[in-house]
C-alpha cells in the first residue's frame, strides 16, 4: 500500500517525540555542538554578502530573537528567514551525502530562534537538531537521489521538514502536535536547482527554516 502523507507524519512524530540524545550514537551530541558552532561562524562571516543583506532589509520590527549577523532582533520567523540565508550564503556551511544537501543551514537558525524567544535549555535544542537531521535523513532515504536529479534543492524541501520536526521537538511537542506540524510543513517545501546561479539559492534555506518553524507555531 502506498504511503500516506498522515501515516509518514505519524511515523514521524512518533520518533520525534520519543527522541532522546540518551538514545543517540556516542559522540553525537558532541557532532551537533560542532554543527551550531560552525552554523554560526559561517554566518557571521556571511552577514556582509548581498544575500543575506538584501534579507536583513526586509525586516520591519523588533522581536525576542537576535538576527544572527546583525545588530537587531526581530519575531522569530523573521529571523530565522535571515539567519538561514545568511548561512548559506557563502556555501561553506556543512552537508550530509545522505540528505543530498545542508541541513545546518536549515536547522540551526529555526532553533536559535525559538530556543532564545523560549528560553528553551541547551539539552532541547540539541535533541531537536537530532530529530531534525534524522527526520531529513528519513524522507532523503526515501525521496533517494533522484529527488536532487530531477532538479530540487534538497536543502530547501527537506529542510523544511527538518525544521518543523526539531523546532516541534525541541518546545516538546506532543506527538500529535509535532504530526500536524509535519503535515502543515508538507504544504511548503520548494527550491529549484536552477536558482544554483543566483542569491535565491541561500534564501531556499532561510525559507526552509522559517517554514518548517511556522509549520510548528501554527500546529
Amino acid at each position: 500500500m502506498t504511503a500516506t502523507v498522515d501515516s509518514i507524519a505519524d511515523r514521524l512524530a512518533a520518533f520525534c517525540n520519543d527522541c532522546t540524545l540518551a538514545d543517540a550514537p556516542d559522540g553525537a551530541a558532541e557532532r551537533i555542538d560542532r554543527c551550531f558552532v560552525d552554523t554560526v561562524g559561517v554566518t557571521l562571516a556571511g552577514a556582509s554578502r548581498d544575500p543575506g543583506r538584501h534579507a536583513a532589509g526586509l525586516l520591519t520590527g523588533d522581536g525576542p530573537a537576535t538576527v544572527p549577523g546583525f545588530e537587531t532582533t526581530a519575531p522569530v520567523t523573521d529571523a530565522t528567514f535571515v539567519g538561514g540565508t545568511v548561512a548559506h550564503s557563502l556555501e561553506i556551511d556543512d552537508g550530509s551525502p545522505g540528505i543530498f544537501g545542508h541541513p545546518s543551514a536549515t536547522l540551526v537558525p529555526a532553533l536559535l530562534a525559538i530556543g532564545e524567544a523560549r528560553e528553551l535549555s541547551g539539552e532541547a535544542v540539541v535533541t531537536g537538531y537530532l530529530a531534525g537531521f534524522e527526520a531529513m535523513c528519513f524522507l532523503a532515504n526515501a525521496a533517494s537521489e533522484s529527488h536532487y536529479e530531477a532538479g530540487w534543492h534538497s536543502t530547501s524541501t527537506l529542510g523544511t521538514f527538518g525544521a518543523a520536526a526539531a523546532t516541534a521537538t525541541a518546545l516538546g511537542r506532543s506527538r500529535e502536535t509535532i504530526a500536524d506540524a509535519l503535515r502543515i510543513a508538507a504544504s511548503s517545501p520548494a527550491g529549484l536547482r536552477v536558482n544554483f546561479s543566483s542569491s535565491t539559492k541561500a534564501a531556499h534555506a532561510g525559507q526552509a527554516a522559517r517554514a518548517g518553524l511556522t509549520a510548528t507555531l501554527l500546529a
